[in-house]
């Protein structure tokens, strides 16, 4: 299934929040700072207004186990982040983008996001 993207969202794997968050997928969703929780089974996503914020969710993620970035500090390991405007930031190879609107004014684009890497065992 695909994930509508709107301002600035923070797309994690599901499969990393049950191997790698501390108390499991039901912590994670505890501790979501608020009510715009997605998922498809495959990937979770949460939305944000502010960068501050999307930067507070991973501190917090990170906190209980996943990891943003590799060590290049541009390749998505658990979790990246999408730009409703301008789609996935970085590079990610187990997510990919399509940005509606491309034809219509700017302020209406929305990205929208598939997880095609292989779920881990």
């Amino acid at each position: 299934m695909t994930l509508k993207c709107e301002m600035l969202s923070l797309v994690i794997r599901r499969d990393s929040i049950e191997k790698k968050y501390k108390g499991g997928y039901q912590a994670f969703l505890r501790d979501i700072p608020n009510r715009t929780h997605q998922t498809d089974g495959a990937i979770d996503r949460v939305g944000f207004m502010s960068p501050i914020d999307v930067k507070a969710a991973v501190f917090v993620f990170e906190s209980r186990g996943l990891k943003h970035l590799a060590v290049d500090g541009k390749t998505a390991v658990d979790m990246v982040v999408v730009d409703g405007f301008f789609g996935v930031q970085g590079q990610c190879d187990w997510l990919t983008e399509d940005i509606e609107g491309l034809d219509i004014p700017q302020d209406t684009l929305k990205a929208h996001v598939t997880f095609i890497g292989t779920l881990a065992q």
